[in-house]
């Protein structure tokens, strides 16, 4: 009796602890100190963000509330196992072969924001499927919905947003395409541009349907939207008004509708069929217009203190906005806002998301943000930090007269600077953590990589730096999501696919403990007359590490291929095309265009500059691999050609040279590789005995081919270094991975490379089979992959005994 007296106490206190707690801060305090600390963790901690989950899908991904929807919101991923992967929370069944999830909205329901008389009312889903309305709640595994609402049997709704955020939320039909200079006949109905459904969600209650009409609100209207309490249209002239959306549901309400109940006299029950929602609000004439501007792209945004609206000028054909304010509409002191240099891209300006009232803008390269203060003069826009990501930053200087007045020039779309090699795709703010995040992805000769960096809300200091992987160098919709400890990539390479990646903040403390477990039990005594450690050449698509000798094999006896894997620039300078002296010698072999190597015929040779002293060396390299792996157009591509789009078989024997200069280290010394590929197709080895043979009569190396898209290509390459190789065999072997511009697609993990490295010895190189690329990132990538077959074909001359080192019949250029 004694215990149960105590426990009603303490839920008694623990309702009233609640009660002051909702009254004094909004939210409890625990949280928040859970979340400083977490904050000191990602930014200053021994902890890292890795990828511990991706998944493809050929529909649309969203996040939101923390879960992860696939499928169009029927299949949610949520909550995350030891393995820091998420999990499978619930697959809801299609409710028809036609029914389609339009849109959804997450309704997270906390005990902090719910009213005291409540049912314990759940977090929810609502999803639209075009005249339903369905509520899914998010803690039970429900296949099917725990509400259906019928909205419409004429009309179909493609659209859900908040009114007021998580509780009231908003329906909108698919626009009217027929224009608004629409000449009507005698009788014919008034055009209606859309309807819109109001819910209360807390719980659900129908509030009203109304129509948006061109009789009521003009002609030129195009669009309308609810939100804040606000009815807003949007008009085709560039106006935009604002309408109490609380005084035309209580002047325009015809009655009150109560779902899953009759609402007239013929029996006809709210949400439910034939009838669905009833238009009970029927606005006759244009009510009241409590603000109204004129702007491009109906951009306007209210906020800040004192009230103002951001907006940008109609008249206007550069990125510019206007600081006005509300009342009055005056323009407010250093209120237009524009950036100092003019790009091509359309920059972003509206009120940042914390509570500070700030104005956040979003230029092409750079991020600003503004505050406002009030003197005696009236309120005045100042800059409160900025950011730049940009890397090379160029700011032109001014021009004034000599009585001091700046000089303004035109400015011709050839002066516009070019940001190309960055694009800033995501500027938010995490309310939990207080941090401003950033997402750009950069373009470098090295590669494709997207960095997210974690700034200080206050004072705009860079506090964490995260790089991720980026596969795709374009893309069509790219979103980053910082949610806490986890960081959520979507990503849309092409037409029709979907990539989701998961990034964990996990210890690097831990990995460290457990790589030096591994090293320690794998560590195998080595004898002191053979090297046991050789270096292994980084390619890009694995990482630097070091293999044991004698460490284990496969059945073949990898040492009867005698390949050494070498250091990379270890012989040859590597960016020596990239010096003046390389580069005048380069010039001689590229096109105008300086991104594509030049086609020569048989008995012609490159023009090398007469001061400089280059040798030729020649070598022919064989091409072998599965039909349809791109060996021809790798060929075409590091050859200057132009790459097929269609894949066609190659008949017979095909050849192909390509120059190359490069400068030996040991000998100080330029030498021009003439490089001879020979290719042939497939089905040609197999039809004739002798294309085989004289393909590999008397070649330097041979390089298989394999496709990251075809993982059995890759599987295959071990059975055809088995059938070539031979124990007195001399000839290089290298490996090209192609089509690497769909890794993202790719079946061949990076573990999979690693461990082919490992076990056979061989280096694996990387290439894009694209048409068309003519950009300096594909020359550079051309470029790496022949100075690393170059490299290898010299140490394959110089490992040969009694004929020293290559160059013995060489051609010298006059």
């Amino acid at each position: 009796m004694y215990t149960k007296n105590c426990r009603k106490r303490a839920s008694k206190m623990n309702a009233l602890l609640l009660l002051m707690t909702r009254e004094r801060h909004g939210q409890h305090r625990q949280h928040n100190a859970s979340c400083k600390i977490l904050r000191s963790l990602i930014c200053g901690g021994n902890y890292s963000y890795k990828k511990v989950w991706q998944k493809n899908s050929d529909k649309r991904i969203a996040c939101e509330g923390g879960k992860i929807y696939f499928d169009n919101f029927r299949i949610w991923y949520g909550g995350y196992n030891l393995k820091n992967e998420p999990q499978c929370l619930q697959v809801n069944q299609p409710r028809g072969p036609n029914r389609k999830i339009e849109d959804a909205l997450v309704a997270c329901i906390h005990s902090e924001c719910l009213p005291l008389s409540n049912d314990g009312h759940k977090s929810s889903l609502f999803c639209l499927e075009k005249k339903w309305l369905l509520r899914f709640v998010l803690e039970k595994k429900r296949v099917l919905p725990i509400e259906s609402v019928f909205l419409s049997p004429t009309h179909k709704f493609s659209d859900i947003s908040w009114n007021e955020p998580q509780t009231s939320l908003v329906l909108r039909t698919t626009h009217n395409s027929r224009p608004y200079q629409h000449v009507r006949q005698a009788g014919a109905p008034v055009p209606i541009v859309m309807l819109l459904a109001v819910f209360e969600v807390c719980p659900l209650k129908f509030v009203g349907m109304l129509k948006i009409t061109e009789e009521v609100f003009g002609k030129d209207v195009v669009h309308a939207v609810i939100s804040q309490g606000l009815l807003i249209t949007m008009h085709h002239s560039g106006w935009v008004r604002m309408y109490s959306f609380d005084r035309i549901v209580e002047k325009y309400r015809r009655f009150e509708a109560k779902l899953f109940e009759e609402f007239d006299t013929e029996g006809n029950i709210c949400g439910e069929m034939p009838c669905g929602l009833p238009c009970n609000i029927q606005i006759t004439e244009c009510p009241p217009v409590l603000f109204e501007v004129r702007c491009a792209q109906h951009i306007v945004d209210v906020g800040g203190f004192p009230w103002h609206y951001l907006t940008s000028p109609h008249s206007t054909s550069q990125s510019c906005f206007h600081v006005r304010n509300l009342t009055t509409g005056q323009l407010a002191q250093n209120g237009t806002l524009a950036m100092d240099v003019t790009n091509l891209d359309t920059d972003k300006a509206s009120f940042y998301g914390d509570d500070s009232g700030r104005i956040l803008y979003v230029g092409a390269t750079d991020i600003r943000l503004f505050k406002f203060s009030v003197d005696d003069k009236g309120c005045k826009v100042d800059k409160d930090f900025s950011v730049d990501l940009s890397r090379n930053t160029k700011v032109e200087e001014a021009m004034y007269t000599s009585s001091g007045r700046s000089i303004r020039r035109k400015v011709s779309t050839t002066e516009l600077r070019d940001t190309s090699e960055m694009t800033i795709h995501n500027v938010d703010y995490e309310d939990d953590l207080d941090l401003l995040y950033t997402s750009a992805v950069y373009q470098d000769p090295e590669g494709t990589y997207n960095m997210v960096n974690l700034y200080h809300n206050t004072t705009g200091a860079l506090l964490r730096a995260v790089r991720l992987e980026e596969p795709w160098q374009e893309v069509y919709e790219h979103r980053v999501i910082l949610d806490l400890d986890t960081i959520i990539k979507v990503v849309k390479p092409s037409p029709g696919r979907f990539c989701c990646i998961v990034y964990r903040l996990c210890s690097n403390i831990e990995d460290q403990e457990t790589k030096h477990k591994s090293t320690s039990k794998h560590h195998r005594p080595v004898q002191r007359d053979m090297p046991s450690v050789l270096p292994v050449l980084e390619t890009g698509v694995g990482h630097m590490h070091q293999c044991n000798r004698k460490g284990k094999r496969n059945s073949l006896d990898v040492e009867a291929i005698q390949v050494v894997m070498l250091s990379s620039g270890s012989l040859l300078s590597l960016d020596w095309h990239k010096t003046r002296e390389g580069q005048e010698v380069l010039a001689s072999v590229l096109q105008r265009n300086l991104t594509k190597l030049k086609r020569f015929g048989l008995l012609e040779r490159p023009m090398v500059p007469l001061h400089i002293s280059v040798s030729d060396v020649r070598y022919k390299v064989f091409l072998l691999g599965k039909s349809g792996v791109g060996k021809t157009s790798t060929i075409a591509k590091h050859s200057g050609c132009q790459i097929p789009t269609v894949h066609s078989e190659t008949q017979g024997i095909q050849t192909t040279t390509v120059f190359w200069p490069v400068k030996n280290l040991q000998l100080n010394k330029a030498f021009m590789f003439q490089i001879q590929f020979w290719d042939t197709g497939d089905n040609s080895t197999k039809k004739y005995d002798h294309i085989m043979p004289a393909c590999l009569d008397k070649a330097d190396a041979i390089i298989f081919l394999f496709s990251f898209v075809d993982k059995s290509s890759f599987e295959d390459i071990p059975h055809q270094l088995t059938r070539i190789s031979t124990p007195k065999d001399n000839t290089t072997k290298l490996l090209i991975g192609t089509k690497f511009d769909q890794f993202a697609h790719s079946e061949i993990t990076q573990r999979d490379i690693r461990d082919f490295e490992h076990n056979w010895k061989i280096p694996i190189l990387k290439t894009r089979n694209i048409p068309d690329a003519e950009n300096q990132n594909s020359f550079n990538d051309i470029a790496q992959n022949l100075n690393i077959i170059c490299e290898h074909l010299w140490q394959r001359d110089l490992k040969i005994g009694g004929k020293g080192p290559p160059g013995d019949n060489k051609i010298s250029y006059c």
